[in-house]
């Protein structure tokens, strides 16, 4: 009866928490859907589909699209009311607001309910610069790498390998929107497999289960390349000139100069500067702690006990790798989702540790994190000055 109490509580939290995550980013996302432009980023995608529909062929007539997914939004707004900009913003807050769902999921595999929540709050009111200029592409189609690692997620709870399928299916469907996050989860995947198993038998095994279900969405769509503009065109225009694009426009990482003042503007520019180095010395520590986690795991004859950790953490440090390229805020904010649930797991784990060396009661503890969340998202909100970019769209900043 008990444990019957518990299950319930729980879903009932969990249904709480989506339900205040999914209310909070809709009216996030909001603010920015009428408001904000760019006139080639947010415009080219309509642009393109104009050609399209003017009789054009894509990646022969129509370029600079990558991947063709990427035009979907476009087209569906395009269709329900001409020109498509504002149906096609819609659907990308849509995009957002799910990456946030898809983040507190994961973030339940990794740590308690409430941390899960803390990382997926931070999300939501992320990035409000790069929401007004409409240039968070790589975070809006978060969510199917999100979904691949879920699912292999549901492969350990299971010990099914066909889960893998399911997790490369969703990196199939993911890699026709965009493909630097699936291509991170695919790594973060294959090596979390080869953690999670001693024998290369096994690898090979659940290797082959994601492979297949990647095949299964990639080879419809490398035929159809290959019958309509060929496989040359489409990795020239979906692999080469966005690396070509990626060097040329490279960009240092901007200088750290703390203001002299407490100005929201040059704090924030500060924060903004420092999360650049802060973020790799966060995947480094989590290296040197994972690596010496397995070492141990091993010498003890033991399982691994994270291996959906790993996953998390090469999905996260991998998409990251854009920013040495590319080192402007709109960059950083577009892998800034598994920054924010590494960084959270990080506090839980610290939280954890201080509570059991202190003897926290269950009561004392559940204070003590409720008090880190709200400081947490208080202080996020702070140094991003997110709480000034608010009013400034409400009254109609930079309008459509």
């Amino acid at each position: 009866m008990s444990s019957n109490h518990e299950d319930v509580s729980s879903q009932q939290q969990t249904a709480l928490h989506l339900l205040f995550i999914v209310g909070l980013s809709l009216a996030y996302e909001s603010l920015f859907v009428s408001n904000g432009f760019n006139p080639l980023d947010d415009s080219w995608p309509i642009y393109a589909l104009w050609n399209l529909e003017a009789g054009g062929t894509l990646y022969r007539d129509v370029l600079w699209v990558f991947p063709p997914g990427h035009l979907i939004p476009a087209w569906i707004g395009y269709h329900l009311a001409p020109p498509g900009l504002f149906g096609a913003r819609v659907i990308y807050g849509a995009f957002a607001v799910a990456s946030c769902v898809g983040l507190y999921l994961l973030g339940r595999r990794l740590m308690p309910a409430r941390f899960a929540l803390f990382a997926a709050v931070l999300a939501a009111v992320a990035a409000p610069d790069s929401h007004l200029m409409h240039t968070i592409f790589g975070y809006r189609y978060l969510i199917f790498s999100m979904l691949a690692l879920l699912a292999y997620a549901r492969r350990i709870e299971t010990d099914d390998v066909r889960w893998l399928a399911v997790a490369g299916l969703w990196l199939g469907v993911g890699a026709f929107f965009r493909l630097g996050p699936v291509f991170a989860a695919g790594c973060g995947l294959g090596v979390a497999v080869m953690s999670m198993h001693r024998d290369p038998r096994d690898w090979a095994r659940d290797w082959a289960a994601l492979a297949l279900g990647i095949l299964a969405i990639f080879v419809p769509l490398l035929l159809w390349a290959a019958v309509t503009v060929g496989l040359d065109s489409i990795w020239r225009e979906i692999v080469s000139r966005p690396a070509l694009m990626d060097w040329r426009q490279s960009l240092p990482f901007p200088e750290i100069v703390f203001p002299d003042t407490w100005h929201r503007v040059h704090l924030r520019q500060w924060f903004v500067s420092l999360q650049f180095r802060a973020i790799w010395l966060l995947y480094g520590g989590y290296f040197m702690a994972l690596v010496w986690s397995y070492v141990r795991a091993y010498r003890e004859r033991r399982s691994f006990a994270q291996p959906l950790l790993v996953a998390v953490w090469l999905w996260g440090g991998v998409f990251f790798l854009r920013s040495l390229t590319r080192s402007d805020e709109p960059h950083l904010d577009s892998a800034i989702p598994p920054v924010l649930l590494l960084s959270v797991h990080g506090v839980y784990s610290v939280t954890r540790r201080i509570g059991t060396s202190l003897d926290w009661n269950s009561n004392g503890r559940a204070w003590v994190e409720r008090g880190i969340v709200v400081s947490g998202v208080a202080l996020w909100i702070f140094m991003h000055a997110t709480d000034t970019w608010i009013p400034y769209a409400r009254r109609g900043g930079n309008p459509i």
